[in-house]
């Protein structure tokens, strides 16, 4: 491509270009970020992440680190100390001993799936329901909140049957509907006494998580960004690194990521 070009160079000055141009797009940014968005990405999953870094008013990738440990995060943010406002994915719980025991034993399947097989093998066995084709909490979910309002009469059938014979969880709905409500309305004075609620409820585990972040959660609801953004460009990350099967360093897929 670079003969047709007229400019003939070898494959390694090319790449050597480009890892420089990563360098001079940092430095010729603009302004200093005021607003970001950071996520982490997998170079290989389950054994070696990444961070990505996303100015959120320019909607452009501004780093990307090489790791996702928290001295590298912060490094980061004391060279840039004139950030105002941080969107954060609070991410997931790493370190299942059950998961850690099958993957030792060659189990391939991911955290995820060994979950929901033991939540539904507990549920089971406090209901003496033995395991088989049933309707799944997930479908039962669905017809309680998103599904509520439609004009099937199997949604309705569930519904009725969950009111007689469950009314926590019913409780437990309308309270995620209040939450739900609070943070379209934009109301941060309703989150105190929401937790105190829903600490008595179902969701309980879900308040104190709440509870224990609550500073963020209030930034979400009167803030008006979001880490959507970040997600969008973590999902072209992966199609960039893709693309490069996997073999490219942290500051070719940097160069490439914030030249497009």
């Amino acid at each position: 491509m670079m003969a047709r070009l007229a400019t003939p160079c070898s494959r390694d000055t090319l790449l050597r270009n480009i890892r420089r141009t990563a360098g001079r797009l940092s430095a010729n940014t603009g302004d200093a970020p005021r607003v970001i968005g950071i996520d982490d990405f997998a170079w290989r999953r389950g054994h070696r992440y990444g961070s990505i870094v996303v100015d959120l008013e320019r909607h452009t990738v501004i780093d990307i680190l090489p790791n996702r440990e928290r001295e590298t995060i912060a490094t980061w943010f004391r060279a840039n100390r004139q950030v105002e406002v941080i969107c954060r994915d609070r991410g997931a719980s790493y370190g299942s001993e059950l998961w850690r025991r099958l993957r030792a034993a060659g189990f391939a399947g991911g955290l995820r799936v060994v979950t929901e097989w033991a939540t539904k093998r507990r549920c089971d066995e406090k209901t003496g329901q033995p395991a088989g084709a049933s309707v799944g909490a997930r479908s039962i979910a669905r017809d309680m909140t998103s599904k509520r309002s439609s004009a099937s009469a199997r949604v309705a059938m569930v519904n009725t049957i969950v009111e007689t014979a469950s009314p926590a969880l019913i409780k437990a709905r309308s309270l995620m509907d209040q939450f739900h409500a609070m943070m379209r309305t934009r109301k941060p004075e309703k989150l105190a006494p929401w937790i105190a609620a829903a600490k008595q409820s179902n969701i309980a585990a879900f308040a104190a998580g709440i509870e224990t972040d609550q500073a963020a959660v209030r930034a979400a609801i009167v803030e008006p960004w979001s880490s959507g953004q970040v997600e969008g460009q973590v999902t072209r990350l992966k199609l960039v690194k893709h693309q490069m099967y996997g073999r490219a360093n942290s500051d070719l897929l940097k160069a490439r990521l914030m030249d497009a």
